[in-house]
């Protein structure tokens, strides 16, 4: 499991175009060197054993503390989510390029400070799960960003596909927390236009996420 850097604060300012060598971030409690132990409450809280999600200082709450905040009603508020985390969020960023779907980047002036853009061409419901994808790299692979991490639309970047493949599957849980869709599914609301309704995603993405906890 990885360790991360301390909670961005608000940011304001733009991102740097220029990519630096990522650096290692180890989170530490305090001054003592005791490294933080993440609880467990996502993985209780999604009923997905052995996803290893990692933690960071928030005042008093971790990351998973934050996330688990947002994975109690659906549609998930993923703009909420990634501003609880400290991050700024631009739904509506102008790409030259449509295969671009969008990006995390450090910002300027504090290389603490995160950001996430997404492409304002792209469908709402895309454009949620785009969102939801850069937050799980924020989560998983920071210490991988450095200045900035860019995915194209078949969420591909300069990061390793094992790493494209986490994000991804990490932003289905995310955007449908299983803690969410199993009830709505036992209760018999199997119509997938409901769901994906429900839920705000694409019917691509409904159904993976229904094959990974094997609903379908």
């Amino acid at each position: 499991m990885k360790l991360w850097q301390r909670r961005p604060r608000h940011q304001t300012s733009e991102c740097t175009p220029q990519l630096r060598r990522p650096q290692s971030a180890l989170l530490r409690n305090g001054s003592s060197g005791r490294k933080e132990t993440p609880p467990t409450t996502l993985r209780t809280l999604t009923g997905e054993k052995g996803q290893a999600m990692p933690s960071e200082a928030l005042g008093s709450r971790t990351s998973f503390d934050v996330v688990n905040s947002f994975l109690e009603s659906a549609p998930v508020d993923l703009e909420g989510m990634a501003q609880a985390l400290g991050i700024v969020v631009d739904m509506n960023a102008n790409f030259e390029d449509d295969d671009v779907s969008g990006r995390i980047c450090r910002v300027d002036s504090d290389p603490s400070k995160y950001r996430i853009d997404v492409n304002q061409r792209h469908s709402k419901r895309r454009k949620r799960f785009t969102l939801a994808h850069e937050i799980s790299h924020y989560l998983l692979h920071r210490d991988q960003i450095g200045d900035g991490v860019t995915d194209t639309a078949m969420y591909r970047s300069r990061l390793n596909n094992y790493m494209e493949s986490e994000a991804n599957r990490l932003a289905a849980q995310l955007i449908m927390p299983s803690n969410l869709l199993r009830p709505v599914w036992r209760a018999g609301f199997r119509t997938i236009a409901d769901l994906c309704n429900r839920f705000e995603v694409s019917e691509d993405a409904l159904r993976i996420r229904l094959k990974q906890l094997r609903l379908d």
